[in-house]
């Protein structure tokens, strides 16, 4: 639905150009609501990667020295 929406707003330049509350156009606010979502998925995926990577240098066969899945070069 957003693509659609995206390619919608794109290809017709009036309505992109509709106002919205003062200077506001529907695509400016859509551009925005787009770098939002951008920031917060990257924000969240960080956040998960991070949580992730902690879990796994925190497991019982990494601190004993037991033979890891994670090995260079894999």
């Amino acid at each position: 639905m957003p693509l659609a929406i995206g390619v919608v707003l794109s290809c017709s330049t009036r309505l992109s150009g509709a106002d919205m509350h003062g200077r506001l156009t529907l695509g400016v606010v859509w551009s925005v609501l787009q770098l939002g979502v951008f920031l917060v998925s990257v924000w969240w995926y960080e956040r998960r990667s991070a949580r992730l990577s902690d879990y796994v240098d925190r497991s019982p066969a990494g601190a004993a020295g037991g033979s890891s899945t994670r090995e260079p070069g894999w």
